[in-house]
């Protein structure tokens, strides 16, 4: 079911440098494969083209995005997640690489306001920001590639991990709370979310990307939530610390629906998806690296 590890085989990442292409990429070097990281704007196709061709991959996990729903760019928001997909999708397909896979991440905002409890991949797509109207924008640009290159489009439910920007709800409380703040201003703190660890999540896109599996788009999620209320509390338990928080409106988006969570189950025919980390070990993680970075500055 799965690729082994061999000399020929070649991974490609784009994305290299982000909160998961970080971690990929060390955790695919420790297992002995062959990895590189795009390297070049893929706003550019002749340097997009050019790499390509340089590397010759056998495999290719594309993670290179904008990926902050909050941001105001929202012509670079396309430009680099639409865009620059097609930028790769045309290199691979006029290279001479002999693909197995190409797996590209989507993200379950592509559901938007028809997300739900236990979402599944026949859920209409509604997209209801730009961040989730570009990925589903790429979704649609992947599909007219689908009949020439081995593409599987993987939509990630909420992960959190060490590393990851403090514009990011997870992070912004734990680093509020190893820095001992007295208030911190948040939107709704009952909404119930997956906060999915990254550990857990690079290894199941390591498996997708090696899987032999022929399926179409899939959910990345485990269906397992909590409130930010709850993460607060477990933060607080963790640090000894306590914080007052404070509603702000600017923090919360028009039409946030109370509950959303993907259903693993087209995930779990493909890959064996371990979630083997709990939410209290994934916030032990992420205090223990902040109060190291507080440590060392």
């Amino acid at each position: 079911m799965f690729s082994e590890v061999s000399d020929s085989v070649k991974v490609l990442i784009t994305g290299e440098r982000g909160f998961t292409g970080r971690k990929i990429f060390d955790h695919l070097i420790a297992s002995g494969y062959q990895c590189a990281g795009l390297n070049v704007d893929i706003t550019d196709f002749q340097a997009v083209r050019s790499r390509v061709d340089q590397i010759n991959p056998t495999h290719v996990l594309h993670l290179a995005a904008i990926s902050n729903p909050s941001s105001d760019d929202a012509r670079g928001m396309y430009l680099v997640n639409q865009i620059g997909t097609l930028h790769l999708l045309e290199s691979l397909k006029h290279s001479s690489c002999i693909l197995e896979k190409v797996v590209l991440a989507s993200s379950a905002a592509v559901y938007g306001s028809n997300a739900g409890v236990l979402t599944d991949e026949l859920t209409l797509p509604m997209p209801s920001n730009h961040y989730g109207v570009s990925k589903f924008a790429m979704e649609l640009l992947v599909s007219a590639y689908s009949d020439i290159l081995p593409v599987q489009c993987v939509r990630p439910f909420n992960y959190t991990g060490v590393g990851q920007g403090d514009w990011f709800v997870v992070p912004k409380i734990v680093n509020a709370f190893v820095a001992k703040k007295k208030t911190l201003k948040l939107g709704n703190i009952e909404i119930e979310r997956e906060f999915n660890d990254l550990r857990d999540v690079v290894e199941i896109y390591t498996q997708l990307l090696f899987s032999t599996a022929t399926i179409g788009t899939v959910n990345l999620c485990s269906g397992s939530i909590s409130s930010i209320k709850n993460v607060i509390s477990i933060v607080s338990d963790i640090t000894g610390q306590k914080l007052s928080i404070e509603l702000d409106k600017k923090f919360m988006r028009k039409g946030d629906l109370q509950v959303i969570s993907g259903n693993p189950e087209l995930l779990s025919d493909a890959v064996n998806p371990l979630f083997s980390h709990t939410l209290e070990d994934t916030l032990e993680a992420m205090v223990l690296a902040a109060q190291a970075r507080n440590a060392f500055n």
